[in-house]
């Protein structure tokens, strides 16, 4: 067996794997009841991730004289690609057992008639704050305000009003109204992040969270058979592969235009790309490579991997994940707290130059391997999955019994638990600060509400649980 022929059946063999993994996730989670964190993790790994497997194509190779000049720039192996594949369908399938899908199945979450009729104005007095917070977030966002903690505080806004949307979307579902209008504003996150920052960013995560909600707790499952809904899958994701192509192939012509105002029509740019468009095929090497130029994250892995068995002594033990309990204090205490973004991280592990000015993500994948290897890799995602799939269930068990704004809280926290670009520490960090804020605005709305009923005593029944 040849070198090719050998990487393209091991990589088959993980391609099945992997999709019988997050087959079995989503479909155990949303059983037992869920708010779609678990799906919303696993569809975003597979994603990012995911571009490895363009090596499961026999034949595929970037050293083939036609390959892209990136992905040789990268300098990088094929059996990296089957390390790095390894150690990420590891990750999946302890994250698998710590959400419990290969445990005796859980009872799906029923609310009571009691519950139901608790769900009153209150709800939409949470979605109209939350949805005011998330509306100013992105309008700072756009006109690039820069203030003190402003990064933590537009992140935090913007996973607020992702959990608005969801809200007003299941509260439209359950009073059979048409949820059409929330599915419309949820398109406008993917959209905004898509002209100004590209395909794969927070757009994209937060297109997913939505989808995986809607999947967990809005579609109509009796309407749903297991064959139409699994054609519709493959053909999104037929789909979805077309336009991230075509995307990526006029990509640059359109920036130029946009952002640097060169010459020439966006129109005319636009609809020649349309044209020249076609559907995505596997057997299209061209393809695959800008595939795997942007769905890159396992060369990194794969890197890490190899630079690490040259480089034993950068084996960490723990030291990036014994200071997790440390995020809470201050950076004006702990001057050399860690910041996100740089290269220096994954420079240092990778033995890689890479630009100071790029953010790379390294992910969980990355850092649970240089703590402790394969085994890191495998008790650090079935700890993550018992951690999400805990957050997921609390979440389901608030939303159906009315509980609005608890839901709200735990589901802000739970968007940045399943970002797999982040690093553990940012995780926890991210969480912390989620946790405060939620906990702060819903001390002012009961401050409020209070003051509200201590003027106007016969409707005390409208305060907020």
């Amino acid at each position: 067996m040849n070198d090719l022929l050998f990487v393209a059946t091991s990589m088959q063999v993980m391609l099945l794997i992997w999709v019988a993994l997050v087959v079995l996730i989503l479909r155990r989670t949303m059983r037992a009841g869920s708010v779609g964190l678990p799906a919303a993790l696993v569809l975003t790994m597979t994603f990012l991730y995911g571009g490895c497997f363009v090596y499961a194509m026999p034949g595929y190779t970037h050293l083939r004289p036609d390959a892209h000049w990136y992905l040789n720039s990268l300098n990088f192996t094929e059996w990296q690609v089957v390390q790095a594949t390894f150690a990420s369908t590891l990750g999946l399938l302890a994250f698998a057992i710590g959400v419990g899908v290969f445990s005796r199945p859980r009872h799906a979450i029923t609310p009571s008639a009691p519950a139901l009729a608790s769900q009153n104005t209150s709800e939409k007095k949470v979605i109209f704050v939350l949805s005011i917070i998330g509306l100013a977030s992105f309008t700072l966002h756009y006109i690039g305000a820069n203030f003190p903690m402003s990064g933590a505080l537009l992140e935090f806004g913007r996973n607020v009003a992702v959990s608005a949307i969801c809200l007003g979307a299941y509260r439209a579902w359950r009073l059979g109204k048409p949820v059409a209008i929330w599915m419309g504003i949820a398109s406008l996150i993917p959209l905004y992040y898509l002209v100004f920052f590209g395909f794969v960013s927070y757009g994209f995560l937060f297109g997913i969270i939505m989808i995986s909600f809607w999947l967990a707790r809005i579609r109509r499952r009796s309407d749903m058979k297991r064959l139409r809904l699994t054609l519709y899958c493959f053909g999104a994701l037929w789909l979805v592969l077309t336009l991230f192509v075509a995307w990526f192939s006029f990509r640059d012509e359109v920036r130029l235009i946009v952002w640097q105002g060169a010459g020439g029509s966006l129109w005319h740019v636009l609809l020649s790309a349309i044209s020249e468009t076609s559907l995505f095929s596997p057997w299209n090497f061209h393809a695959l490579d800008l595939i795997n130029i942007r769905l890159n994250l396992n060369l990194f892995i794969g890197r890490m991997i190899e630079h690490h068995q040259s480089f034993p002594q950068l084996q960490e033990w723990g030291e990036t994940l014994v200071i997790l309990p440390l995020v809470i204090v201050p950076r004006f205490l702990w001057p050399g707290k860690p910041e996100r973004g740089g290269s220096d991280f994954m420079s240092e592990h990778t033995g890689m130059m890479l630009s100071e000015a790029a953010s790379f993500g390294t992910g969980s994948t990355f850092e649970f391997f240089i703590n402790f290897g394969y085994v890191g890799v495998f008790l650090g995602f079935a700890v993550l999955g018992k951690i999400i799939r805990h957050i997921d269930r609390r979440a389901a068990f608030f939303l159906v019994t009315g509980d609005t704004f608890r839901f709200a809280r735990l589901f802000v926290v739970g968007i940045v638990a399943i970002d797999p670009l982040l690093r553990p520490f940012f995780i926890v960090n991210g969480a912390v600060f989620a946790w405060i804020m939620m906990s702060v605005l819903k001390l002012a709305i009961n401050t409020r509400n209070k003051h509200a009923v201590s003027r106007h005593p016969k409707h005390s029944a409208r305060q907020l649980p």
